[in-house]
């Protein structure tokens, strides 16, 4: 039994949509900073779709909560309680394998 490294989810256990969704966001947020309307509103969209998406599985959340929790801006307070609950998501991944 192996188990996931805190704040890591191995990409091979998550499922094509989620990965796809993810990766989407990723990549779309990374370039959100650059003056271009059309940029912001592909990663609003890319984020919207990964926080509207239901996970299918327990590796799914986790992967879905460690994205969002990279790409949402948020307060200090509302990125502890993300962060923690992407790491307790992670831990229960590597425990069920």
């Amino acid at each position: 039994m192996t188990s996931a490294a805190p704040g890591s989810v191995q990409p091979a256990s998550v499922s094509p949509r989620m990965a796809e969704l993810v990766a989407n966001a990723i990549r779309l947020n990374s370039i959100y900073t650059l003056p271009d309307t059309d940029a912001a509103d592909a990663a609003d969209g890319a984020i919207a779709a990964l926080v509207n998406h239901t996970p299918t599985s327990l590796t799914d959340l986790a992967a879905k909560l460690l994205a969002i929790a990279e790409v949402v801006p948020v307060n200090d307070c509302d990125a502890y309680v993300l962060n923690r609950l992407a790491e307790d998501a992670t831990i229960l991944v590597g425990e069920a394998r």
